[in-house]
């Protein structure tokens, strides 16, 4: 017990410096590979991020097919000093939209604390290469018409109107 009451305070300690430190650019930021070991962390940045639309239980589930998914994975989390601070969470998928395959960006966030110092930039273009390496010739990422902020940030690192189009019908 001692010793995990002991990293508990670390914790705490580290989070309460970080807020402390506006000065923490995109070069201190660590972008990599989501990989199985993250998952715990993963939910704990979701929880960080959660609104009334989404509970806990279903972002487990949801975080659960980035870190296993059926192609290579191409998910990128950004940390600084060992705390999650950002994700970009998709994969590669093809054969249902009857296509080659391309990357999908599903999800992208950064915490509050830690937006607008170009770590989403740094996680989209670290995503684009991760699945230009696995061979993906595209990525996509679907953003609504009203989503000026969105559409900016994938403007910003290349993105252009894509090749499908969306339909929705009212149920």
């Amino acid at each position: 017990m001692q010793n995990q009451t002991t990293k508990y305070m670390v914790n705490k300690a580290r989070d309460r410096e970080m807020k402390k430190d506006v000065s923490i650019t995109a070069g201190d930021v660590k972008i990599r590979k989501i990989l199985s070991e993250d998952f715990k962390a993963l939910v704990e940045f979701g929880t960080a991020l959660m609104d009334s639309r989404l509970s806990i239980d279903i972002w487990r589930a949801y975080l659960q097919s980035y870190i296993n998914p059926y192609f290579p994975p191409v998910s990128q989390l950004a940390e600084v000093t060992g705390k999650i601070i950002g994700a970009a969470l998709g994969e590669i998928k093809g054969w249902e939209l009857g296509s080659p395959l391309v990357g999908w960006v599903n999800a992208i966030a950064v915490l509050p604390d830690f937006r607008s110092k170009g770590i989403a930039k740094k996680l989209l273009l670290e995503f684009v290469d991760e699945c230009r390496r696995a061979g993906v010739r595209s990525v996509h990422m679907i953003a609504p018409k009203e989503d000026d902020v969105r559409q900016a940030l994938l403007r910003s690192v290349g993105f252009r109107r894509g090749s499908f189009v969306d339909f929705e019908i009212k149920s």
